[in-house]
């Protein structure tokens, strides 16, 4: 064996060799002690509790920003606010477009084509994004 070959045995003979399964099994062990309560919690006796007291009225100031937030919930967006997003949305489907044909070397597209090309920033399949996948193909289709 070569001074610059590596060998797969571990540094010491002590020192335990990490493997995936190793690994899991310690994630798992980590899980579970998460999830139960300390060992101070299991030594203590049960005492028994008398049930909450109920707790004290709704000062006024929550009454009225409940009342608010359910009575904003049913009323519609002034037309302005709809507008407004709509124009920005519109504005970021077309820039999507056109960054993702200028990302993969695509001149001269026609404006439907690019305005349907951002519209995929907003589609998912799998979880993934269909414009990243896309470009992410057409790169791959060009090596």
């Amino acid at each position: 064996m070569g001074s610059d070959e590596r060998s797969h045995e571990p540094a010491c003979n002590t020192c335990p060799t990490l493997s995936r399964r190793g690994l899991f099994e310690f994630a798992a062990l980590a899980i579970a002690s998460s999830a139960l309560p300390s060992g101070s919690a299991l030594a203590q006796p049960y005492v028994r509790q008398d049930p909450p007291l109920p707790s004290p009225a709704t000062s006024p100031l929550m009454e009225r920003l409940s009342s608010y937030m359910s009575q904003a919930a049913t009323r519609p967006l002034p037309e302005e606010v709809v507008e407004k997003a709509q124009k920005n949305v519109e504005k970021d489907v077309i820039r999507a477009g056109e960054d993702a044909a200028r990302e993969v070397g695509i001149i001269g597209i026609p404006k439907e084509i690019l305005h349907l090309l951002g519209e995929l920033r907003y589609r998912t399949s799998y979880g993934q994004n269909v414009l990243k996948h896309s470009t992410e193909m057409a790169h791959i289709a060009a090596v």
